[in-house]
């Protein structure tokens, strides 16, 4: 079995697929362009949400499989409602894509984590920490926290479906 981890996002995607025994198989992140760059108030088009999604899709489909777990984190909604519901809008795309694939017998399964349950799961505190206990549980390090907030998604899919 394989377990993919993603964490979706407006600035940045990323996705990291593990084996069954915890051995990174990819890791890939996806520049959605940067909050920074874009005038302040702007919307969130189709066409820029395929920008965004596009190439994270294409990554993730040779990797389905029946025998492939993929667990995505839910956005978490906070005091920038603009940069959220963006968010969310990436989140809609990718978690749709990915249920199609469920119901058409090409995934095993689809699983949504809350950002409090993956914090949970590694032992972190904070947000902050979660590279640090990340790097302690499995010793596991990435200097981007997208990658590192991923492989910790994949890993609670892991522990999931062991249960």
């Amino acid at each position: 079995m394989r377990f993919i981890g993603i964490d979706p996002g407006i600035v940045e995607t990323a996705i990291v697929i593990v084996e069954q025994g915890g051995t990174v198989l990819r890791i890939k992140t996806f520049l959605g362009g940067s909050d920074k760059d874009e005038p302040r108030g702007s919307r969130l088009t189709p066409r820029r949400l395929r920008q965004i999604t596009g190439p994270a899709l294409e990554e993730l489909r040779p990797s389905l499989s029946p025998m492939t777990v993929v667990a995505i984190e839910e956005p978490f909604v906070g005091p920038n409602w603009s940069t959220a519901l963006k968010t969310h809008g990436v989140f809609a795309v990718l978690a749709d894509v990915l249920q199609e694939a469920v119901d058409a017998g090409r995934l095993r399964r689809l699983l949504v984590v809350a950002p409090s349950t993956v914090k949970r799961f590694v032992g972190a505190k904070k947000k902050g920490t979660i590279a640090r206990e990340v790097f302690k549980r499995w010793k596991f390090e990435s200097d981007d926290h997208n990658v590192v907030d991923a492989y910790a998604i994949a890993m609670w899919a892991r522990q999931e479906c062991r249960d």
